[in-house]
């Protein structure tokens, strides 16, 4: 499994439940210096490790992600990195021409292995190195 990232010692997580407090939680993170990259990487980690329990005596062979072009399809890239050393993964990723960072950054540390199937017409021109993308 991929190294964790390490947050400094002094920072607590707490659980959000509204925007506000998710955006409020974000900002503080970020005045303390820790990249949004970092913050997802963990978030995942941190995501994996709460559903493991809660499935362990579940029988399942394939978990399916639905990803958005934005930072949230982001968050679920990593969840989903994080979830193939437990079970095979499916992605569907929407088209778009529109997205984030983030999000094209956590597509690249995808396996080349790991099938992504488009919820639109053409690959978008931003997608085309992707050679995963069916």
């Amino acid at each position: 499994m991929p190294g964790r990232v390490r947050l400094p010692e002094n920072i607590k997580i707490n659980y959000a439940t509204t925007t506000e407090e998710i955006v409020k939680a974000e900002e503080d993170f970020f005045k303390q210096g820790i990249k949004s990259l970092d913050l997802m990487e963990q978030v995942g980690v941190e995501i994996i490790d709460s559903l493991i329990p809660l499935y362990k005596n579940i029988s399942f062979n394939k978990a399916v992600f639905l990803i958005g072009c934005g930072n949230n399809g982001g968050d679920g890239l990593v969840v989903a990195r994080h979830q193939q050393f437990h079970n095979q993964i499916i992605i569907y990723l929407t088209a778009s021409d529109h997205y984030s960072s983030e999000m094209l950054f956590n597509l690249s540390r995808m396996k080349k292995h790991i099938p992504i199937k488009l919820i639109g017409e053409k690959i978008p021109e931003k997608l085309e190195k992707f050679s995963q993308i069916e």
